[in-house]
């Protein structure tokens, strides 16, 4: 059953991931040496479809943002 239909927009951000900090750090450390004015390393991210990629890479963007 699904609680909130907001959450099948495209658009739709949740306001904290569960069961994914190692990945959510990972991904935010990627943008520090940009930060730094140092070459920073390309980030690829893969897993199979309906895992949540999209939504984690929306998700750090909208942590870094802040």
């Amino acid at each position: 059953m699904i609680r909130d239909a907001r959450a099948l927009r495209d658009e739709f951000v949740p306001q904290e991931l569960q069961h994914r900090n190692s990945e959510i750090d990972h991904l935010s450390s990627c943008p520090r040496p940009i930060e730094e004015d140092v070459k920073g390393d390309h980030v690829l991210i893969t897993s199979p479809s309906g895992a949540g990629k999209t939504t984690l890479a929306k998700y750090v963007c909208q942590q870094l943002e802040r």
